[in-house]
């Protein structure tokens, strides 16, 4: 078995509740990073912090609204000192398309 891609990498992941966001959470924690879940809804990205853990993997959950001013400072101090490697904004409002 070959080593994991993102061993020792970590990588923040915005919209990491659902769909693609969440996606790419759960497949770059199996490929070993260290995922910081970032989402509005606590609920559901607890559920994909669950699928992360549940398989081995290690992640943190922050949850902000990144549509509000302060949205991205608090998302930045959650962060902390501990180096960045990847940053995947999946996060984005609700739109009537038409």
């Amino acid at each position: 078995m070959s080593s994991p891609m993102f061993a020792s990498e970590r990588a923040l992941v915005t919209g990491s509740a659902s769909s693609i966001g969440r996606a790419i959470a759960i497949h770059l924690a199996r490929e070993g990073a260290e995922v910081v879940l970032a989402d509005i809804d606590a609920a559901r990205n607890g559920e994909t912090l669950t699928a992360i853990t549940a398989s081995g993997g290690r992640a943190a959950v922050v949850t902000v609204d990144l549509s509000k001013p302060e949205g991205h400072t608090r998302l930045i101090d959650a962060l902390g000192t501990a180096p960045l490697h990847m940053f995947v904004h999946s996060a984005s409002p609700p739109r009537d398309e038409k």
